[in-house]
């Protein structure tokens, strides 16, 4: 595998890739985005790992196992929602 060429500052975009001042900016201005953005999903992700241990232990401790909590939520009728919806606003 070939190893990645990282090019992180304006001039350097220039002049490897051939680019305009404009186009290089907008470059290093997207993957500032996508790097911020790379961080915030990776500090989400550690808290959602988390949260999934400290539930796991609580469900474990209550008496409730994998096959358990494993079951499909209840399908939605959501046609009778929506009428039940529409009833009780007109009986208001």
């Amino acid at each position: 595998m070939k190893p990645s060429l990282v090019v992180t500052d304006l001039q350097s975009l220039t002049v490897v890739f051939g680019l305009g001042a404009t186009e290089a900016q907008a470059l290093l201005e997207r993957l500032e985005r996508i790097e911020a953005a790379n961080t915030r999903l990776k500090v989400e992700n550690e808290r959602l790992l988390e949260q999934f241990v400290v539930w796991a232990y609580n469900a474990s401790n209550r008496g409730l196992d994998a096959r358990l909590l494993s079951q499909p939520l209840p399908r939605v009728h959501r046609d009778q929602t929506k009428l039940g919806a529409v009833q009780k606003a007109a009986k208001l």
